[in-house]
């Protein structure tokens, strides 16, 4: 096992049930995920709206935050999840259990999805990705192309390269774990330069939620898309086509 990837299971473990009160307790980071959720789903919808149930896997399901979600707005959905982390899993069981929706949880590695070639129709990843660099990436990726089905959905969250700088200069302390963000060329050298980007959370998040509230906080979040607006832009989905 990487010297990484057990820091990463002894973190998770250390965590424990208290895992998404730490991360995931602020009401601001509640905004976030709604936002983050919503757009989710309409990624998804643009695609398979009304169809025959759809196979969808997120990979680095943690405590079930966003599969809940899914599972609970949808009925077209046969939703897995995959973590390597048992006490994450062990939560989203938890969670998932109250749901009639069908599910599927598995503990696995994401550089060899237990998977076979073409097996779902959306593969997608929340807060995920960072933690790994740029190399390794690449073979997440092509992992995750591997399983899904011609004409399908890759949907990886990013934190943008400024974001991070942002916080260096807030004084945030950085988890050497954490903020592998990709710059745009990167970026097109995982996804052979084919992506569209969808933001889902700016600078300021706080400030514009206090002021404006929610509706006003989600148009803005859309025009960080503009180029002239794009570093207010934080976090964003990239959704490749297969």
């Amino acid at each position: 096992m990487k010297k990484e990837t057990k820091k990463r299971q002894e973190m998770y473990a250390h965590f424990g049930s208290n895992y998404e009160v730490a991360r995931y307790g602020d009401k601001f980071k509640e905004i976030y995920c709604q936002i983050r959720n919503e757009t989710l789903l309409d990624i998804i919808n643009q695609r398979y709206k009304n169809s025959e149930p759809i196979r969808v896997l997120e990979i680095g399901c943690g405590t079930g935050m966003t599969i809940t979600f899914l599972a609970s707005a949808c009925n077209n959905m046969d939703l897995q999840g995959l973590d390597f982390s048992h006490t994450m899993l062990s939560q989203a069981y938890q969670k998932l259990d109250v749901s009639d929706r069908k599910f599927e949880l598995v503990q696995g590695n994401v550089f060899d999805l237990p998977f076979d070639n073409n097996s779902f129709d959306v593969v997608y990843s929340t807060r995920f990705i960072h933690q790994f660099n740029q190399e390794e990436k690449k073979i997440i990726y092509k992992e995750m192309e591997r399983i899904i089905q011609p004409g399908g959905l890759t949907i990886t969250e990013f934190y943008t390269r400024h974001g991070k700088l942002l916080r260096n200069l807030r004084g945030e302390k950085e988890n050497p774990l954490h903020y592998q963000c990709p710059t745009e060329s990167e970026v097109c050298d995982l996804t052979a330069g084919s992506f569209k980007k969808w933001p889902v959370r700016m600078i300021g998040l706080r400030a514009v939620y206090k002021m404006f509230g929610m509706q006003a906080l989600k148009f803005l979040i859309s025009t960080t898309n503009i180029p002239i607006l794009s570093l207010l832009r934080e976090e964003y989905f990239v959704v490749t086509k297969k």
